[in-house]
């Protein structure tokens, strides 16, 4: 089943203190995503890939293009478009977004945080307590911690909370900017194979990574902004 169709994509940046000069941060960008499917994204530095993740999840609106989008329900939305009330709602259900920086109310324990994801969701909370000692134990954020405020936290640490707080709700359609480059190996391992996990209960993926290596260990298909969308080899 298709999740995601986009056509002719394009964002242009206004420089506005530099007499409105409009930058082009990507132009006529296609693919499309089904069920299941993790689609890789790479390129060079600069050349738009974080700015792609970021007009699909709307925090940039996209000057040119669609962005279909099917819904749990079997209806489509075009995200490219579609009104900020429309949007809010699908982060919350359905769409989730992992960035390379973790922003989070100030003083709230980390538990805390990934026990709200799941209890405003309607999960009972001994079980939600379950799942997430579960997940924090497999990676490796110490049990000290748990109690303590992310602001407290290394980068590591934060990036690893900052994935669980993203994937701990299994959201249909998941963006993901650089997921484990500020991990150990050990640890990236640990996320590939929950995002692998992921992906057998059906999450569909974009992802930006750096690393090729990890991606091909991902990813089913890749979108290069040098090439045309191919196969992973």
């Amino acid at each position: 089943m298709n999740v995601l169709q986009v056509q002719s994509l394009s964002k242009n940046f206004v420089m506005h203190i530099r007499n409105d000069m409009s930058l082009c941060g990507f132009a006529d960008v296609s693919f499309s995503l089904d069920e299941g499917e993790f689609l890789g994204i790479s390129g060079p530095s600069g050349i738009g890939k974080s700015s792609l993740l970021k007009c699909v999840y709307r925090t940039y609106i996209p000057s040119g293009g669609t962005i279909m989008y099917t819904r749990k329900d079997g209806t489509a939305v075009d995200l490219a478009s579609a009104d900020e009330h429309e949007i809010l709602a699908l982060r919350f259900s359905e769409i989730a977004f992992v960035t390379q920086f973790f922003h989070v109310i100030p003083r709230v324990p980390a538990f805390d945080i990934l026990m709200g994801e799941l209890t405003m969701r309607g999960v009972d909370p001994e079980e939600a307590k379950d799942i997430i000692s579960e997940n924090l134990t497999r990676l490796a954020i110490p049990r000290a911690l748990w109690q303590m405020f992310p602001s407290t936290f290394s980068g590591g640490e934060k990036q690893r909370l900052n994935i669980l707080n993203a994937v701990i709700r299994s959201p249909r359609l998941l963006l993901l900017d650089e997921p484990t480059a500020s991990l150990d190996p050990e640890t990236r391992n640990e996320v590939v194979a929950l995002l692998q996990t992921l992906k057998k209960k059906g999450t569909s993926m974009i992802g930006v990574f750096h690393d090729h290596e990890t991606m091909k260990r991902l990813a089913d298909k890749e979108y290069s902004f040098a090439q045309e969308m191919e196969a992973v080899r």
